[in-house]
């Protein structure tokens, strides 16, 4: 196309190529005037091919699609991961249970000397003379050994410790070489609390039998552990400590409390369980003794 202007009235006109060099009369003023040849070239030219286009923008995706055919893989190895999950968690739990220590061993050295303790060949602790120290291990069959610092063994044997069930067998003493005594006593939590003490009381009846009925009370008093290396305290609350003055529970509770007793006065209760004809000073002597037992705490 040949883009051309009037030359009398200056209107913008448009031709084809093909009338360059020809004659043309403008529509508006009736000027007839030649379509120079040279108009081809002197027009404006346009932009050849197609015309730009405009750039769009770019965006980040509001999510990535997955790949196709992968969706099905992708749950399945997430329920895989969680399966794997609950399989650890469950294999450490069963693990913990087969090899937690269960029982906790209160030894009491009553010696002059240290004592080492070793449980299946391992040392476990060294216990201070006159002190005592607790021990943990699991149940079952299990070595025990206790020496002196100069290699002397005091204990050496395989106990076997019952799994245990609440309270009950959980805990035991060890008193290497027998060098203590124990009692246990019950703390009454909730109502007015006062340390027990034997009453005689006035003579009722026949004498000799009143005294003998009150020498066998006074005899069973106190609840002596019986002698040994070891004995079964599951039901302690306290070892060989002081009970405290108060506890959280319902209007009344009791608790159980291990304490030791001096070696003379048990053997001279054990010797009085014995006896078959007390007399009235046995039983005042044995009365003596018994207080002094029942006052006594850790």
């Amino acid at each position: 196309m040949i883009h051309w202007s009037c030359p009398n009235c200056s209107r913008a006109l448009e031709f084809s190529e093909s009338l360059a060099g020809l004659s043309r009369t403008c529509p508006d003023c009736g000027e007839t005037f030649v379509l120079p040849e040279t108009a081809i070239s002197e027009g404006p030219q346009l932009p050849l091919g197609p015309p730009p286009r405009r750039p769009s923008l770019v965006v980040p995706p509001r999510y990535r699609p997955s790949a196709p055919g992968w969706g099905g893989l992708e749950r399945f190895g997430g329920v895989l991961v969680v399966a794997g999950i609950a399989v650890v968690v469950v294999l450490a739990f069963v693990l913990y249970q087969a090899f937690r220590s269960d029982i906790s061993i209160y030894v009491d050295n009553g010696g002059t000397e240290p004592l080492t303790v070793s449980i299946d060949g391992r040392e476990k602790v060294t216990v201070p003379p006159r002190e005592f120290v607790r021990v943990e291990c699991r149940s079952g069959d299990r070595h025990v050994q206790v020496k002196k610092p100069k290699g002397e063994v005091v204990l050496d044997q395989v106990k076997h410790f019952d799994k245990p069930t609440g309270r009950i067998g959980s805990k035991y003493l060890l008193n290497p070489g027998e060098t203590r005594r124990y009692r246990t006593y019950e703390v009454e939590y909730g109502i007015s609390f006062h340390i027990p003490s034997l009453d005689l009381g006035l003579p009722v009846g026949d004498g000799d039998a009143w005294v003998k009925s009150k020498y066998e009370e006074a005899a069973t008093k106190p609840k002596l552990l019986p002698p040994g290396p070891w004995a079964e305290i599951g039901t302690c609350d306290f070892v060989l400590m002081k009970e405290p003055d108060q506890i959280e529970g319902m209007v009344y509770e009791t608790r159980t409390v291990l304490a030791r007793v001096d070696k003379n006065d048990y053997a001279f209760i054990q010797d009085a369980r014995r006896k078959t004809e007390p007399t009235a000073e046995d039983l005042d002597a044995l009365v003596a003794v018994v207080n002094r037992v029942l006052q006594s705490t850790p």
